[in-house]
């Protein structure tokens, strides 16, 4: 469970089960008291959550796979993942089958079977993000089926059944099974309210499968609109206002772990062993952009030269790549994209570039940027190798913002340009916490060591700055814990650079653990073991600088991001916000450390390493260790959130999140994530405000399956205050597969100033395709009609249903009976039904005396507002006699027409 700010009970959420992570929930825990007796009702003092289920699942899993009790970054960027995916489950409150919510457990079971082969097709593809990603969605379904269904209170332990292919959730109770009593104390114990021997789950109000059977157990809960505020099934909390069951809240989330880690065994049997690291992150990933075009012959054989070295030197040790992505861009194409687990297929790619074409000067560098990071695990350094400017730099805003989400540093390597450096790289450079260089095209083979020093699997970043140098020599003192393994200092746009020890030394290229690059435009150490204390570089030059000090330690500042509070009222929480926070508005500030530190001090600096504000930070009682919470108020200026503290041993040690991040005058507001489906398009609409002065805005959007079809409109003028919709529609193609996911990336940036932009990134899925309703238990209310006064009689229509849980409705298309609508003896009425357009048909009550009675045919179409429709028809009978029988002759005369 947990809470926005200390000593505010405003969220139970355990099993229920919302997740806490970057774009998920990430809410401090609170203890719950039932309120009757005052005793702790939580297991083990706090209540489980999706979040704790799903981490601390994987870590064990983690540790049973790869005998590891340490995370590396990348193992911990995957869990990251898996849980924000997870997390984002519970922003559906109208999609039952995600929660198995109203007994949608055949519609549940089929959407874990489509995720499962789904995040197997996505690895197979080497799409890690798409295979976390519906992985973590699985996962939240998984889970929720312990807490929303009555299978622990039959006693079962973890269900396979509820996603292996072939096997089905059994006994279910059926439609006209009454399965609760309803509670009016959800405080006392009212377990008994089941009346049911088989499985059932509770309806919850909002969800797309109505409650047709009063005598069903509802999801209860003051916020279930069903339950009226009690009752209910659920074991979500162990609040016991929240379900009379909420004391098998700890029963539920010992299952959903159980079940969580053999839904992930499952998968291991699936897989080869290398995908299963892929998947898990054990492993770094090494990512390059390069441009192919007819002036860079040099740059790419000096390129593939070291690339292959690094390869070669990394096989079969702790630091070879799970995953590597070659991105090349020419003009006017991209590609073909490579990525790969195999370093003999990588190695064959980068052998096989090769420079031609181009015509002109500009490149479509960040089309191929935007490529690479798509495919990239997250986490990445991506190294873009051009001599060009950017023929697509309206795309370096949509870059920035993937980078930005996908924790991805982009490196431009230049090697000469149509005009001055282009300001789209010096953007994502700069945005992302890369480096730009601008280097002879002898060097190509020395920058590219720089992805061997860079590319670590405990890579962290101490230092980020830029700045700009003036002929007057800069020096930066860099803290160097215990915990550090390896430092590298990278400048870029210096003539000289000098760095010192923490003993006074000064660093030479041939001193033992040393790695020196010494560049036209700047240098790069590499030192290996280096020792504890106060390291020093003096840089000199004139123009822009840029400075960043990296290492190989297990402390690290994991996560720093700004929260807001969403979700539905009663599974609320704090999810990452999207984009930058908005200028003027309170934020909420989340952090999160890992590995051997004893204190921790949070605080903002400018690019230029400038000291802004100190933030008060601190630990909930009751949050996971390692988890920091507080209200922030943000500066006017370009800021990084910077952490320091002593290690184990009580050593100094700093770290930053780089990238710089701004306090916005552009507010979005996201539409909420829709299900895709193959053949249809689907629109999302977000919102522009303009909080700033007036001004006029360019919309950029993309995604990586390319389902984009229109963007409208492209640019805006807002006044002050003003708000303005944009529309974009995906069209997804009819032969896209189930579970295949797609990034949408979507950003806004004043065409004035290019400090002012903002940004979404929305994650969709194809849905499974669409079924329509089944009509096999059509039946008409009445389906006979008694006596023949020759009056109307209204004819309901029920018993259809629709196997994806969607709310059906009913037209009457036509109405025929097997009599003459004038036949003898029949009291020659006419017409002898409407109704015609509704869902009711008026019928008159008559037939032929000298006749063996009549039938109506009621035909009607059945839709399910998707696309799916079916065309059915029930029976009505008016019987010769009292209690007789009608024979049915064929429906052959129009009964709403007259002769």
């Amino acid at each position: 469970m947990r809470r926005t700010q200390r000593g505010v009970l405003w969220s139970i959420l355990a099993l229920g089960f919302l997740l806490t992570f970057s774009a998920l929930i990430v809410t401090p825990r609170v203890d719950a008291f039932c309120p009757t007796n005052g005793i702790k009702c939580a297991f083990g003092g706090v209540g489980q959550t999706h979040k704790d289920i799903t981490v601390g699942s994987i870590k064990e899993l983690d540790q049973e796979f790869f005998s590891t009790s340490k995370l590396t970054k990348g193992m911990k960027k995957a869990i990251e993942e898996m849980a924000n995916a997870n997390g984002l489950v519970d922003k559906d409150q109208h999609t039952a089958a995600k929660h198995f919510d109203g007994e949608t457990f055949a519609a549940g079971h089929d959407r874990l079977v489509s995720l499962f082969n789904g995040t197997i097709s996505a690895l197979q593809s080497e799409n890690v993000g798409d295979a976390r990603s519906q992985l973590g969605q699985a996962l939240h379904t998984v889970q929720d089926f312990y807490s929303h269904s009555n299978w622990v209170e039959l006693g079962g332990g973890a269900n396979p059944s509820t996603w292996r292919e072939g096997d089905a959730v059994s006994p279910v109770s059926p439609p006209f099974e009454g399965t609760c009593l309803f509670c009016f104390d959800p405080c006392r114990d009212c377990g008994s309210n089941l009346t049911t021997s088989n499985i059932t789950s509770g309806y919850y109000g909002g969800e797309d499968t109505p409650l047709a059977n009063p005598q069903k157990c509802r999801h209860g809960g003051p916020f279930d609109s069903l339950s009226a505020g009690g009752g209910g099934i659920n074991k979500d909390t162990t609040f016991c206002t929240f379900s009379p069951h909420s004391s098998l809240h700890a029963s539920a989330a010992a299952a959903a772990k159980e079940a969580t880690k053999l839904f992930i065994r499952d998968l291991k049997d699936k897989i080869t062993q290398r995908q299963l690291k892929l998947l898990l992150g054990v492993g770094p990933t090494l990512a390059m952009s390069i441009d192919t075009t007819g002036s860079m012959g040099s740059v790419i054989s000096g390129v593939q030269a070291q690339a292959i070295q690094i390869v070669d030197t990394r096989v079969g040790t702790d630091e070879e790549p799970l995953q590597y992505v070659l991105s090349p861009f020419n003009d006017p194409f991209t590609g073909p994209l490579t990525v790969t687990d195999d370093p003999a297929v990588f190695k064959s790619a980068i052998s096989a570039l090769f420079a031609s074409g181009g015509g002109d000067c500009p490149e479509l560098s960040m089309q191929g940027a935007l490529d690479g990071i798509s495919a990239a695990d997250e986490g990445i350094d991506l190294f873009t190798f051009t001599d060009a400017s950017a023929k697509d730099a309206p795309l370096a805003g949509a870059v920035s913002a993937l980078a930005k989400q996908k924790d991805a540093k982009i490196y431009p390597l230049l090697f000469g340009t149509c005009s001055p450096i282009d300001p789209a790289y010096i953007k994502i450079a700069a945005d992302s916490g890369g480096q730009l260089f601008f280097l002879q095209r002898s060097e190509a083979g020395s920058i590219a060591r720089l992805a061997d020093f860079v590319v670590r699997s405990n890579a962290v970043d101490v230092l980020s700055i830029n700045d700009t140098l003036s002929g007057v020599p800069k020096t930066f003192t860099v803290p160097v814990d215990s915990t550090m393994r390896r430092v590298t200092f990278s400048a870029s746009g210096t003539t000289s650079a000098v760095l010192t020890r923490p003993d006074g030394t000064t660093v030479q290229g041939t001193d033992p653990g040393v790695n020196l690059l010494a560049l036209s435009s700047g240098a790069v150490f590499s030192i290996t073991t280096p020792a504890t204390g106060a390291w020093s570089l003096t840089l000199n030059g004139s123009g822009p600088l840029s400075l960043a000090v990296t290492g190989d330690s297990d402390l690290a500042l994991d996560v720093f991001q700004f929260v807001e509070q969403a979700g539905r009222p009663g599974h609320q929480g704090l999810f990452a916000i999207q984009g930058f926070p908005v200028a003027g508005e309170a934020a909420k500030a989340h952090a999160e450390m890992s590995g051997p530190f004893v204190t921790e001090a949070f605080d903002l600096r400018a690019p230029d390493g400038t000291v802004l504000q100190p933030l008060s930070l601190g630990p909930d009682a009751d949050a996971s260790p390692g988890e920091f919470f507080g209200e922030v108020s943000l500066p006017a200026v370009q800021f990084l959130p910077y952490a320091t503290g002593l290690d184990s041993e009580g050593v100094a040690y700093q770290r930053v999140i780089p990238g710089g991040r701004r306090a916005q005058t552009l507010k979005l507001t996201s539409p909420e994530v829709q299900d895709l489906a193959a053949g249809r398009s689907t629109t999302y609409v977000f919102q522009v405000q303009n909080l700033g002065a007036p001004g006029s805005f360019q919309v950029v959007a993309t995604d990586d399956k390319h389902f984009l079809n229109s963007v409208s409109p492209t640019f805006l003028t807002l006044g002050a205050n003003q708000t303005s919709a944009v529309n974009l529609v995906l069209q997804v193609p009819a032969t896209t597969p189930v579970a295949t996911p797609d990034t949408l990336t979507f950003n806004v940036q004043s065409t004035s100033d290019s400090t002012i932009q903002n940004f979404a990134v929305l994650r969709s899925f194809v849905g499974a395709p669409n079924r329509p309703p089944d009509c096999s238990a059509a039946a008409p209310s009445p389906a006979s009609l008694w006596p023949p006064n020759h009056e109307l009689v209204d004819v309901s229509i029920g018993g259809v249903t629709d196997p994806d849980g969607d709310p059906v409705s009913i037209q009457i298309t036509s109405i025929m009976q097997d009599e003459a609508t004038n036949a003898s003896g029949s009291g020659d009425t006419c017409p002898d039904a409407q109704g015609l357009g509704t869902a009711t048909a008026q019928l008159r009550s008559e037939r032929s005396g000298g006749g063996n009675g009549r039938v109506y045919t009621v035909f009607f179409t059945a839709s399910d507002g998707r696309g799916g429709n079916s065309q059915c028809s029930v029976k009505v009978a008016v019987p010769h006699n009292q209690g007789g029988t009608a024979v049915d002759d064929g429906p052959t005369f129009d009964s709403t027409a007259c002769p």
